[in-house]
């Protein structure tokens, strides 16, 4: 009898615990974008699944490694033709923007399309032949690991960023970073200089505390509500990638960012849900 109750004991206990009978450990690896939407909802799908979602940054790139090793890899751009012939799959999880920022006033109200190539391939490279005012520009961004750096080559149609190779000095132009941070700081102490952010962080209060302006792309202004209806140029993805179809465990990750307490977390960091076109 003292067996029977000890196993109906056991079996209740296995019953009532399921977190720590069936809970998984991932590692959410790749755009440094991403990393603080991830990190912000690795405890709510623990609390709600009670999977342990670890999170990592470093860049695009580093997603795409993940998820060709058959891991979760975050890119906050399109993949690839190559990437999709890989077997990659991208799963939508929300909607960024590459914004242009500057820390100094230099009276400009507008940027083209083609203006921002002829500033990246090195033809423009001073506020007055952009019709504002300040002398000559640096242009800063996070380098070419990063899927905001690709995304925005991507978006523009260029190959790369070869302002440097017009140079007739020494002294560079181009400053790529390793991090948004890195190029939010450089910015803020280089009021000569124009670079490149998510819309998320130049929402944000460190950007605001360095009073950078954002710069309008063919006279639309960068917002959550541009955003949301594409009307701004340099409108992006942030997705999850697998190798294939995510297995049971990761469909789980993945679609927590589609319930409502997911597409909050995406929102609440200055993110769009994702939008279908």
């Amino acid at each position: 009898m003292k067996l029977c109750q000890r196993t109906l004991l056991f079996s209740v206990f296995l019953a009532s615990t399921p977190t720590a009978v069936w809970a998984e450990n991932y590692v959410v690896r790749g755009s440094s974008t991403i990393y603080p939407i991830c990190r912000a909802a690795s405890p709510q799908i623990a609390k709600s699944t009670g999977d342990i979602v670890k999170c990592e940054g470093g860049g695009s790139e580093f997603g795409i490694a993940e998820a060709e090793n058959g891991g979760l890899g975050t890119v906050s751009r399109e993949l690839s033709a190559q990437e999709l012939r890989r077997g990659l799959r991208a799963h939508p999880i929300g909607m960024d923007a590459i914004v242009f920022v500057t820390s100094g006033d230099h009276g400009l109200k507008n940027l083209t399309q083609a203006q921002l190539k002829k500033i990246l391939n090195g033809q423009l490279q001073t506020w007055e032949q952009l019709g504002g005012k300040g002398g000559g520009l640096l242009v800063a961004g996070e380098n070419a690991d990063h899927g905001t750096h690709k995304a925005l080559l991507e978006l523009l149609g260029l190959a790369k960023i070869t302002l440097d190779e017009q140079k007739n000095n020494e002294v560079s132009r181009w400053r790529p970073f390793l991090s948004h941070n890195q190029t939010l700081a450089f910015l803020k102490d280089n009021p000569s200089a124009i670079g490149f952010l998510p819309l998320a962080l130049v929402a944000g209060k460190e950007a605001q505390k360095a009073a950078l302006t954002a710069i309008p792309i063919e006279g639309v202004a960068p917002n959550l509500e541009t955003v949301k209806q594409r009307k701004y140029v340099l409108t992006r993805p942030l997705q999850i990638v697998t190798k294939g179809t995510p297995s049971n465990g990761q469909a789980k990750v993945i679609s927590f960012f589609h319930t409502p307490a997911g597409r909050k977390v995406v929102m609440d960091l200055n993110f769009c849900i994702w939008q279908k076109d």
